[in-house]
């Protein structure tokens, strides 16, 4: 994609996102396309359908979900498996930090 072209897919995105906020799902897209900065036209030419803008504004909020849940995401080894009766449970690692916590 070109990169004035991606701008205005950006630009479209972060206006969908605060009109629907506003005005809720049925907002008018002319005024989308209006704050963006771009003619009606462009709008279409990117999300043919509401529901195509719609579609790709929550693919996206999913995916900023996702990254920041995998950035949480720390694993340092795999823990035992605890059964009752096997003996001890298995001690939870310390806070990345380091122990004891502050």
């Amino acid at each position: 994609m070109r990169a004035d072209a991606r701008r205005n897919y950006e630009r479209l995105l972060a206006e969908a996102d605060a009109v629907f906020r506003e005005h809720g799902t049925e907002a008018s897209l002319e005024e989308i396309a209006r704050r963006a900065g771009v003619a009606i036209g462009t709008l279409y030419a990117h999300f043919p359908t509401r529901h195509a803008l719609l579609e790709s504004l929550m693919r996206d909020r999913n995916d900023a979900v996702v990254a920041q849940g995998r950035s949480c995401w720390v694993v340092s080894r795999p823990a035992r498996r605890w059964r009752p009766g096997r003996g001890s449970r298995p001690r939870t690692p310390p806070p990345t930090g380091g122990w004891p916590p502050r």
